[in-house]
């Protein structure tokens, strides 16, 4: 009888928009023998394009690869990485890809969310999906996130954003999550689950190297102690009819219950 071929492992990092992740992103991408995939997305490859990532950061494919794929009118999501994995695998690296969950659960101002990782939809048939995620308190990320200048002037409901939040939440909780809060009190800690959960060998060398790694999309504005240290996070102020306003929605609830949050 022929022997059935094992898929092989590709690790994913979830996280929302203005929870962390572009930080979370450069210690991971700074430990020995990983090359991470920053804010990839099966639908948004020419917002940010995966194959330049490839090609340009990590060596993964070749330009010769580039101009043939362009001649044919690109290359599909799944099949870059399938490359991506062999070859990364040839050199001992470890593939981390960063999702850009935004896309699902929020979508605003690119797509219409699916609520559903589309990443898992387009790779599982491919490789064993090995994944974990991160979260922020719903109303620090939603100040955060209304702050940066794409989303001035752009309606996004409450009742949206919260939902998206929700159902976020109900998948970190099914695939293990670490807070953001509690990552900037205890960085090694934290990272040490992640890698755990996501099957990467934690390299406590990173410390040094995290600042200087350029490997990453997404706005580093918020970086805490900016690009040279790691400093505890402390909560946005938020005046009280905001506070209010999120109180009026059951989701809201129940996503800190979910997360494990207990103040406002």
């Amino acid at each position: 009888m022929a022997r059935t071929r094992s898929k092989p492992k590709i690790r994913v990092l979830h996280h929302l928009a203005r929870s962390g992740g572009t930080l979370l992103s450069r210690c991971i991408g700074s430990m020995e023998g990983v090359a991470l995939f920053s804010e990839v997305h099966p639908d948004t490859m020419k917002l940010i394009d995966p194959v330049a990532q490839a090609r340009d950061w990590y060596g993964l494919v070749s330009e010769a690869e580039v101009k043939a794929w362009k001649r044919r009118g690109g290359v599909e999501f799944a099949q870059l990485f399938v490359l991506a994995s062999f070859r990364a695998d040839q050199q001992g690296k470890t593939l981390v890809l960063r999702d850009w969950t935004h896309i699902d659960y929020h979508g605003v101002p690119y797509l219409r969310p699916t609520m559903q990782p589309r990443i898992v939809e387009s790779l599982s048939e491919h490789f064993e999906l090995v994944r974990t995620a991160t979260v922020r308190h719903p109303i620090d990320e939603y100040l955060s996130l209304m702050n940066l200048g794409i989303m001035q002037n752009r309606p996004f409901p409450l009742r949206d954003y919260l939902e998206g939040c929700e159902r976020f939440a109900e998948e970190a909780v099914a695939i293990g999550f670490v807070r953001y809060e509690d990552f900037t009190h205890a960085p090694d800690e934290q990272l040490k689950v992640i890698c755990d959960r996501l099957d990467v060998s934690f390299d406590p060398s990173y410390i040094e190297r995290w600042a200087a790694n350029d490997h990453v999309t997404g706005d580093t504005s918020g970086t805490r102690g900016g690009r040279h240290e790691i400093r505890p996070l402390t909560r946005r102020k938020a005046d009280d009819k905001i506070v209010e306003s999120f109180r009026a929605f059951d989701s809201y609830h129940r996503v800190k219950s979910l997360l494990g949050y207990d103040d406002d």
